[in-house]
């Protein structure tokens, strides 16, 4: 088709600059996987099987979606693990420690359906729960005795089925108990931690080798001062959750992570 005489008015150097720019333009690539969601705030677009519907949550170790697992036609929680990219031997621990976490069936347990690997990204698949963390009940006040109750008898059922397949939860505190219609759910049990530097201000603490671990109000001493932490370490955490349901503040206070750690060590709760 031959071009058009050139037309020299405003209007015509216009269209032409348009039409110019339209054939310059690139052709966009073909989506990749882990393909971005146009007009979504940069959601991923799916992760594997996975359609990403919306953001539910961020964290240290990365961000937490709603998602459609396409292949089995149900909704999922997709966490993503951004934390390990660059981390060669965390990767591996955390392979190994998720498989056990995915083995743990039990009621008072967020079920861990599957734990994939996308273009480099880590993520876990698991139970898209309805209800709000115990964290959000306490901004309201404390509970009555009988909800205590409640919640103490779940969370030591849920932390007994863990314990069994060898598990340590390491984290637990109300921002992991998951309060739902059904009961309670324990969260984040057993995997791996953020890094050392993003966690003291968050806080929360990797897991390595001579590292305090955990979250300074519900840390049992021994992972104050960095020994080993065993099914006591969680059992402390749990006593520490359970005077804040009640009391509707922390058993051991402080101004800073420096304060709370040492009221921890050496402090009984006040009455």
């Amino acid at each position: 088709m031959p071009d058009r005489p050139f037309d020299s008015t405003p209007r015509g150097r216009l269209r032409a600059f348009y039409e110019w720019l339209a054939r310059a333009a690139p052709s966009p690539d073909p989506p990749s996987t882990f393909a971005r969601a146009v007009g979504r705030a940069d959601l991923p677009a799916r992760l594997g099987h996975y359609a990403i519907v919306r953001k539910l949550g961020e964290g240290g170790m990365g961000v937490v979606y709603a998602a459609r697992d396409e292949r089995l036609e149900r909704n999922v929680a997709l966490k993503t693990i951004s934390s390990l990219a660059s981390d060669e031997t965390a990767r591996k621990r955390f392979w190994r420690e998720a498989r056990a976490a995915a083995s743990v069936n039990h009621p008072n347990v967020c079920q861990i359906y599957e734990i994939g690997e996308d273009a480099g990204e880590l993520f876990i698949a698991m139970e898209l729960l309805e209800g709000e963390a115990l964290a959000e009940r306490l901004r309201r006040g404390a509970l009555t005795v009988s909800e205590a109750v409640s919640i103490g008898l779940d969370m030591l059922a849920a932390l007994s089925a863990l314990h069994g397949r060898g598990i340590v939860h390491r984290d637990l505190k109300p921002s992991n108990v998951f309060l739902t219609r059904h009961g309670l759910k324990l969260l984040d049990f057993g995997l791996a931690r953020p890094p050392l530097e993003r966690s003291l201000s968050e806080p929360t603490v990797l897991t390595r080798s001579g590292i305090v671990i955990g979250t300074p109000h519900y840390m049992a001493p021994e992972q104050v001062t960095g020994e080993p932490v065993d099914a006591r370490s969680d059992l402390f955490a749990a006593g520490a959750i359970l005077f804040e349901v009640l009391a509707c503040r922390p058993a051991f206070a402080g101004r800073t992570v420096v304060e709370v750690l040492h009221a921890t060590s050496t402090n009984s709760p006040r009455r």
